[in-house]
């Protein structure tokens, strides 16, 4: 008898503690904002890596832009210097 409670229990613990265990997959896949116009910030997943300017351009549009770790113009990311281009 007590087997048949213990299981359920032991469940019940066990999806807590992997509830624990998860990522939240949307703040992960952000790695940088762009400034698409003065003061319209948009996030943005890219990977940056290399040591010249991180750049982006959105499909459909001529204009290249820089990728900042925060919301803010001091914190440029480094690149390869090629441009990535995005599917907006």
């Amino acid at each position: 008898m007590k087997i048949k409670m213990l299981l359920p229990v032991l469940a019940l613990i066990f999806a807590t503690g992997m509830s624990f265990t998860t990522v939240s997959a949307s703040q992960n896949a952000i790695s940088g904002f762009v400034e698409r116009t003065p003061g319209n910030w948009q996030a943005v997943n890219v990977d940056c890596q290399g040591n010249q300017e991180c750049l982006v351009q959105f499909a459909g549009e001529p204009q290249t832009h820089q990728v900042y770790a925060t919301m803010d113009k001091s914190q440029p990311l480094n690149g390869s210097g090629e441009v990535i281009i995005l599917n907006p």
